[in-house]
């Protein structure tokens, strides 16, 4: 796992002592949250901070866990917890104070919804099953509600820091692109990538919106704020050795 700075110069790396994936930074910088199939063979989630360099379990259920994605406050880890594996119902949603509390359930039901990105206000979550993206409120009413639904296979939806873009990858015609949409009415939808992308994700000041080509170019694209939005051309900023797949 590397460190990049925008012309691909290594800041930092880090080589964790299980093997990994989904792994995401914690907003304050301090911790990096993933899943790993080395605890248990159906996989766990993990801590590693990075100061320390120091790997510790976030979970013990011994069922199957994956997508962990950060509170804004770096407190909490949400995630998805498939106690069939994720083949069969029931689908759970929960998320776990990373100082060593019990998890709490935010959903469970018959419905899938993949974990994707936790609101800036921490109010609601991301999610979808992949044709259809949802939000689902934290605390209170945990009833999932549907904001964007088509026939394509959709992914990775992230939210600007504003809270008034999302990004997103969806598969129209057999190859995955990036598209930003406004939120959450979806009523602008403009196509980001040229030739295939994946992975979205936003600078910290929402002027910049990162992704990955299908042949691993971490790509740059310039964001300018107004009604609607001026999205600049892409542009490479370094090769990554990455294939989406």
């Amino acid at each position: 796992l590397k460190w990049y700075r925008r012309d691909g110069s290594v800041i930092g790396s880090l080589d964790p002592v299980i093997d990994y994936q989904q792994f995401t930074l914690s907003p304050d910088g301090r911790y990096l949250a993933l899943n790993s199939f080395h605890q248990h063979a159906t996989g766990s989630l993990w801590l590693i901070e990075l100061a320390s360099n120091t790997t510790t379990p976030l979970t013990t259920d011994p069922h199957a866990q994956s997508d962990p994605v950060w509170s804004p406050d770096s407190r909490y880890v949400a995630f998805n917890l498939l106690p069939n594996g994720g083949s069969d119902p029931p689908f759970i949603v929960q998320k776990i104070d990373i100082g060593g509390q019990q998890p709490q359930t935010i959903y469970g039901g018959n419905e899938r919804h993949w974990v994707e990105d936790w609101s800036a206000d921490g109010q609601f979550l991301l999610t979808h099953d992949t044709k259809t993206f949802s939000i689902i409120p934290v605390n209170g009413n945990s009833k999932p509600k549907a904001l964007y639904s088509s026939s394509s296979l959709k992914d990775e939806f992230h939210l600007s820091p504003d809270g008034r873009l999302i990004a997103y990858g969806e598969n129209r015609a057999g190859r995955w692109e990036v598209f930003v949409a406004s939120f959450p009415s979806f009523h602008s939808i403009k196509q980001v990538s040229v030739a295939g992308g994946a992975q979205p994700r936003w600078r910290g000041d929402g002027r910049e919106l990162f992704f990955i080509d299908l042949e691993g170019k971490m790509m740059s694209v310039a964001v300018k704020r107004g009604s609607p939005p001026q999205l600049g051309v892409p542009t490479k900023l370094f090769e990554t050795g990455l294939v989406p797949d």
